[in-house]
């Protein structure tokens, strides 16, 4: 009776420790995803003038992930919104994706 017990108990725990360890690797895609847009946007915030900003994507991260920039005309002529997206599949469709505004440096 006792090993039916310990078994029940250490499946048990053994599940737990296998979807701890899912999340943690999901949860380090994510901050990969994040550390990769949040560089290109950086990037792109620091290109003068504006008007040099183009749209354009890679595939960083061994090519694991899809990085995507758009560049739309801000709210006057000398501004930019930047958007910067990251994809990926695992287990499914994600994505990051962070906007910024820019303008010239007069």
């Amino acid at each position: 009776m006792g090993i039916v017990i310990l078994t029940i108990a250490m499946t048990a725990i053994l599940s737990m420790a296998l979807s701890s360890i899912r999340g943690n690797a999901a949860s380090q895609r994510m901050t990969e995803a994040r550390f990769l847009a949040q560089g290109r946007l950086e990037e792109l915030l620091n290109v003068q003038p504006v008007a040099d900003l183009a749209d354009g994507n890679d595939t960083p991260g061994a090519g694991s992930y899809q990085r995507t920039w758009t560049i739309t005309p801000g709210p006057t002529a000398s501004s930019r919104w930047v958007e910067v997206r990251i994809d990926w599949n695992d287990k499914g469709a994600h994505e990051v994706e962070l906007r910024s505004l820019t303008r010239d440096n007069n």
